[in-house]
C-alpha cells in the first residue's frame, strides 16, 4: 500500500485528489492538506471584486467532500518537507509519505513593488478570496466617488488572463451604471505586447485583445514597468505617473516558504522543475497501478 499526499486544494490539488482516488485501487492511501477549510474557484474572483457574484457562491466546504470519497483531510499549513525522510511537517507535526504532490499554487510577491497590494500599499487583487474582498469594498466606494481606473500587472507577473477580465468586465459595469464617461481607464502591463498573456504567439491574440481595448476607450500601456505605488499615482519606469482613483495590479508570484527551505527542490523563483499535475497523475498512475 501507497500513500500518497497532495498538499493544496486548490484547481490543481483537488482535482489531483479526486482523480487518484477514482483511478487508484483503495488499498493506496489519498490524503489531502489545505490551509483552508474550502476550495475557492479563483478564476471568478475578478467577479468577486466588482460585486457580481458572492464570494460564497464559488467555495465548497472540503470535509463533506473529501472524506466521503475516501480521501483524508487535514487541514493545516505545511511547514516543512524532508524529502529525504519522505516527511512533511504540518501542524508542528510528521506527516509520512510514499509520494508527493505539491500544488500550493504561488504566494503573492507584493513587496516587488513599494505600495503594492491591499494590505499594506494602494492597490486591489483578485488573486486570493480576502483580497477579491477587500477590492469589493473598495470599488462600491469608488462607484460613490470615480475616477481614473488603472488595471494591470506589474514586472514579474506570468497571469494576465484576471486583469483583462477585470477591465472588461469594469467597462462594462461602469457602462450600465452611466458612469463610464467619468472613468478614464489605462490598462498597463509588462508584456511585449497586449494580449502575449505571458505566452506569445497565440494565433491573433494581439490584434484580439488591442481591436478589443480600442473599442471600449481603453487605454494600453504595453512593455511597462510599475517601479512604485503612491496613494493617487502609479510610478513607471519610463518616468511616466498614473493617476488613479481606483487600481487593480497583478503582482509577481514566489514559491512558498517551505519549498525554498528546501536545497535543490526549487529554483532561485521557488518554482518547480517538475511536471505540471496531469503529468504527474499519469506518472503515480504508471507506478501505483496493480
Amino acid at each position: 500500500m501507497a500513500h500518497i499526499v497532495v498538499i493544496g486544494a486548490g484547481l490543481g490539488g483537488l482535482p489531483t485528489a479526486y482523480e487518484l482516488r477514482h483511478l487508484l485501487p483503495h488499498q493506496h492511501q489519498i490524503t489531502l492538506i489545505s490551509d483552508t477549510p474550502q476550495f475557492t474557484f479563483l478564476p471568478s474572483l475578478p467577479w468577486v471584486a466588482l460585486g457580481l457574484t458572492a464570494l460564497e457562491s464559488i467555495q465548497v466546504k472540503l470535509l463533506n467532500r473529501l472524506e466521503p470519497r475516501g480521501i483524508h483531510w487535514v487541514q493545516g499549513r505545511v511547514e516543512g518537507i524532508d524529502p529525504d525522510n519522505r516527511q512533511v511537517v504540518v501542524n508542528q507535526a510528521p506527516l509520512s509519505y510514499d509520494y508527493l504532490v505539491i500544488a500550493t499554487g504561488a504566494e503573492l510577491d507584493l513587496d516587488a513593488v513599494p505600495g503594492l497590494g491591499p494590505d499594506n500599499g494602494y492597490t486591489q487583487s483578485v488573486c486570493n478570496p480576502h483580497h477579491a474582498r477587500l477590492a469589493q469594498q473598495a470599488w462600491q466606494q469608488f462607484l460613490a466617488q470615480p475616477g481614473p481606473l488603472v488595471v494591470g500587472a506589474v514586472p514579474g507577473a506570468s497571469c494576465f488572463g484576471p486583469a483583462y477580465e477585470f477591465a472588461l468586465l469594469a467597462d462594462h459595469e461602469l457602462r450600465k451604471r452611466g458612469l463610464r464617461d467619468q472613468v478614464p481607464i489605462t490598462f498597463v502591463t509588462p508584456e511585449p505586447y497586449a494580449g502575449h498573456l505571458g505566452i506569445g504567439g497565440m494565433a491573433d491574440s494581439a490584434k484580439l485583445v488591442t481591436t478589443l481595448m480600442a473599442a471600449r476607450g481603453v487605454e494600453v500601456i504595453e512593455n511597462a514597468a510599475v517601479t512604485a505605488v503612491e496613494p493617487d499615482q502609479i510610478r513607471l519606469a519610463d518616468g511616466r505617473s498614473l493617476p488613479f482613483a481606483y487600481s487593480m495590479l497583478l503582482p509577481a508570484f514566489r514559491g512558498s516558504q517551505f519549498l525554498q527551505d528546501v536545497p535543490g527542490l526549487t529554483d532561485e523563483m521557488a518554482l518547480f522543475r517538475c511536471c505540471p499535475p496531469i503529468s504527474t497523475l499519469t506518472i503515480l498512475l504508471s507506478m501505483l497501478w496493480v
